[in-house]
């Protein structure tokens, strides 16, 4: 079980579309991990009409030059695949370290909740109503393709139907990736309705976010279908990287609210949350989000084989800190059988070091962008 009690939320100043979130609750903020607390989607209203989509990328709305891409990447240089082996660590690792040790941050495990889609150009995009995970102007309001047969977090035997948790919604399609939080569609089935969501983010591959352009990122101050405002898919472990024999990119991770440093942020993370909203609850002994975790140097043994993969990765990548909830690695539905749950909780908050990712930002909640509709 993910976690105990309410779920979480990003925001904290309850305007009304935050005090709708507040009342109906909001899955994708703020936890993550298995689940087996259900609960109800709101304004589950009729869906709209399908939409076949743009026949164009996205526009490039930072002005880079078009980068050509591999399968499910964004170009090389962002931050996911950055070798940190050599990193200086952040002044204060070894303060928030020891806190974790102190504390206790849990028992380090593997998620396998997350399905990752892929939607061939024949797949229409079906437009969504939103509910209380929606925000303005954070969240995109544009057609999501829903591939026959997917399914979303949480949930592999219900389709497309929420059961209750985070329910995150990721498909590929050509250069775009879409991720949708709190995502239901009634029935199960990718033609279903109504067919409900949270917080929406299109992703441009060809784009790097992060190389320091303006905006940075989707926009300072604003989130995605993820707490921390990062993509998803790129970050879950998968059967595939297990398969290939190297895990090739960063890791994301999930960690307590009450371990992550309240109303803050590092990058490429650009977004934070708040105790008076149910997210993060911790002092400045604590990890920002967007904070990334690198295992230290040496052999960790005692571990079979596909375990000392992710070590490798951990050491050469890191993990990034993406959302709250218990500690988890996030991966896909196809790990199952390939590595197990505890495959490498001997790993301790010790054992690693927090890479230096610049000064912490204070989040506001102010987030200024211009929401994509197609």
């Amino acid at each position: 079980m993910r976690r105990s009690g309410a779920l979480l939320y990003h925001r904290v100043m309850l305007t009304p579309r935050l005090l709708l979130g507040v009342l109906l609750g909001c899955a994708a903020c703020g936890s993550d991990g298995p689940t087996d607390a259900a609960v109800g989607d709101a304004a589950d209203d009729s869906a709209r009409p399908a939409d076949a989509g743009p026949t164009d990328d996205l526009q490039n709305a930072g002005g880079d030059a078009a980068v050509a891409v591999g399968p499910d990447s964004f170009p090389a240089s962002a931050p996911w695949y950055k070798d940190v082996s050599g990193a200086s660590p952040s002044a204060d690792s070894a303060t928030i370290i020891g806190h974790l040790q102190t504390a206790g941050w849990g028992t380090l495990k593997v998620d396998v909740s997350f399905a990752i889609l892929h939607a061939d150009a024949a797949v229409a995009r079906r437009t969504f109503t939103t509910n209380g995970a929606y925000y303005t102007p954070d969240c995109d309001l544009a057609g999501v393709p829903i591939p026959a047969g997917g399914a979303i977090e949480n949930f592999p035997a219900n389709g497309y139907t929420c059961g209750g948790g985070d329910c995150h919604l990721l498909v590929y399609q050509g250069a775009r990736l879409y991720e949708l939080s709190v995502a239901n569609i009634v029935g199960g089935l990718s033609t279903g309705t109504p067919f409900t969501g949270g917080c929406l983010a299109i992703w441009d591959l060809s784009r790097d976010y992060w190389s320091g352009g303006s905006p940075y990122g989707r926009g300072e101050q604003c989130t995605s279908a993820d707490a921390a405002g990062f993509p998803m898919a790129p970050l879950l472990l998968t059967a595939a990287d297990l398969a290939s024999g190297e895990i090739k990119h960063a890791l994301r991770f999930t960690l307590s609210n009450s371990l992550i440093r309240a109303n803050s942020y590092v990058h490429p993370a650009t977004h934070g949350t708040s105790p008076s909203g149910g997210g993060a609850s911790g002092g400045a002994n604590t990890m920002p989000y967007g904070s990334r975790l690198r295992l230290k140097p040496g052999t960790y043994p005692g571990l079979n084989a596909k375990a000392q993969m992710v070590v490798k990765a951990l050491q050469k990548y890191g993990m990034f800190m993406a959302d709250g909830g218990n500690l988890y690695i996030s991966g896909t539905g196809d790990l199952a059988g390939v590595i197990g749950a505890s495959d490498v909780s001997s790993l301790k908050a010790s054992d690693f070091e927090i890479v230096d990712s610049g000064a912490a930002i204070t989040w506001t909640g102010n987030c200024t962008r211009t929401p994509l509709t197609n």
